[in-house]
C-alpha cells in the first residue's frame, strides 16, 4: 500500500508542478487508486486526463471502477462518464461496475446495467462472470436472482458461482422449493454442486424441518467429496434431527464433521444431546457433553470445564446407523 500511495503523490506532485506526465504515471495512479479504494481522485485523474487530452481506455476506467468497488453510485458514475467520452469499454469493465453493485446488493441497477449490454450493439457481450455477478447483486431479491440465472442458461452462460449466488437468494428469503430447483439444474447442466453449493441447500432443507432431505444432500456431498465446511449446515441438520427424534443421524452428522475438522457450534451440541436424551442414549448424550464442555473451554468461553478425554466415535456406535432413503 505504500509503494501505491507514492505513485499517487508523485502524480500529484507532477500536476502540481505544470509538469505533463507520461501515460503510464496516470495508468500507475490509477492502478494506486485501485489498490487502495480511493475512488475520488480514480475520478479527478481520468478528468486530468481528458483535460490534458491524454488518451483514456479501457484498463484506466477498470481502474478507476475498483477504486470504486464498494461504492455502487460512484461505480456507475465512472461507467456513464466513459461511455459519453466514448470509450471503448471492455465487458470487465462493464463487469467492475456490476461488482460494485453486488457490494451494496444494488439489484435493479445491476440488472439495468446487463439490459443494456443486451440491447446495445456496440457494447461487449455479457460473459460468465458478467451473470454470475448480476446474480450476486440480487442475494436480497430471490426472484430477480432466478431470473438473472434464468438468462445466464437461456446464453448458456452459468458458472459455479451464478448458481451458488441463486441458491444464496433463495436460502436467504426460505424459498426452499426454489433451492431444490436451482440444486436440480446444476445437475441437469452438468455443474457438479461443490462446497458452498451443499451448504446452502442443506441449511435450506433442514431449517424447513425436511430432515431427510438435508440427510440426502448430505450423502451427496460426500459421494463428490463436498462436504460443508461451515458449521452452520451442520448445526441446521442436527436440529432438523434431533426434531424428528433421529438419534442415529445425529451420530452420523457428527461423525461427518469430525472427518472435516468442523467443530459443532453450541446450537448443535444442544440438538444432537437433546436427541439423544430423548432416545434414551444416555453414554451416547454424555459423549456429547462432554465435547461440547471441552469445545467451550477451548474456545475460552468457559472459566473452567472438568470433562473425561475426548474419544473418536467407536465402531460400534458407527455400526448401530442402519438407515437409507
Amino acid at each position: 500500500e505504500d509503494s501505491c500511495l507514492q505513485d499517487l503523490f508523485s502524480l500529484d506532485a507532477a500536476l502540481a508542478s505544470g509538469e505533463n506526465p507520461e501515460p503510464a504515471a496516470y495508468a500507475a495512479g490509477l492502478a494506486a487508486c485501485a489498490a487502495t479504494l480511493r475512488w475520488k481522485p480514480a475520478r479527478r485523474l481520468l478528468r486530468e486526463m481528458t483535460q490534458r487530452r491524454v488518451e483514456v481506455s479501457s484498463d484506466h476506467v477498470v481502474s478507476a471502477l475498483e477504486a470504486s468497488c464498494q461504492n455502487w453510485d460512484s461505480a456507475l458514475g465512472v461507467l456513464r462518464w466513459a461511455q459519453s467520452e466514448n470509450v471503448g469499454l471492455s465487458a470487465a469493465a462493464y463487469n467492475a461496475a456490476l461488482e460494485a453493485c453486488a457490494f451494496e446488493q444494488r439489484w435493479s441497477e445491476a440488472l439495468h446495467v446487463l439490459e443494456e449490454l443486451h440491447e446495445s450493439d456496440d457494447r461487449p457481450d455479457a460473459d460468465k462472470e458478467t451473470y454470475a455477478v448480476v446474480t450476486r447483486a440480487c442475494i436480497g431479491d430471490w426472484y430477480w436472482a432466478l431470473q438473472s440465472l434464468r438468462l445466464a442458461e437461456e446464453r448458456q452462460q452459468t458458472t459455479q458461482g451464478t448458481y451458488v449466488a441463486a441458491l444464496r437468494a433463495c436460502e436467504r428469503c426460505q424459498r426452499t422449493q426454489s433451492v431444490l430447483r436451482v440444486l436440480y439444474d446444476m445437475h441437469a447442466a452438468a455443474v457438479h454442486p461443490e462446497h458452498e453449493a451443499f451448504d446452502l441447500a442443506i441449511q435450506a432443507v433442514a431449517k424447513a424441518r425436511l430432515w431427510l432431505r438435508a440427510m440426502a444432500f448430505l450423502e451427496e456431498a460426500r459421494s463428490f467429496d463436498a462436504l460443508p465446511r461451515t458449521t452452520s449446515a451442520y448445526s441446521a441438520a442436527l436440529e432438523a434431527c434431533n426434531q424428528a427424534s433421529a438419534w442415529q443421524h445425529v451420530i452420523w452428522v457428527l461423525s461427518l464433521m469430525e472427518t472435516q475438522q468442523v467443530i459443532p457450534d453450541s446450537i448443535g451440541f444442544q440438538s444432537a444431546t437433546e436427541a439423544l436424551q430423548e432416545c434414551e442414549q444416555p453414554e451416547l448424550a454424555e459423549e456429547i457433553e462432554t465435547r461440547s464442555s471441552a469445545s467451550l473451554r477451548d474456545s475460552g468461553q468457559a472459566a473452567a470445564v472438568h470433562s473425561k478425554p475426548q474419544r473418536k466415535l467407536g465402531e460400534h456406535e458407527l455400526e448401530r446407523l442402519q438407515w437409507g432413503f
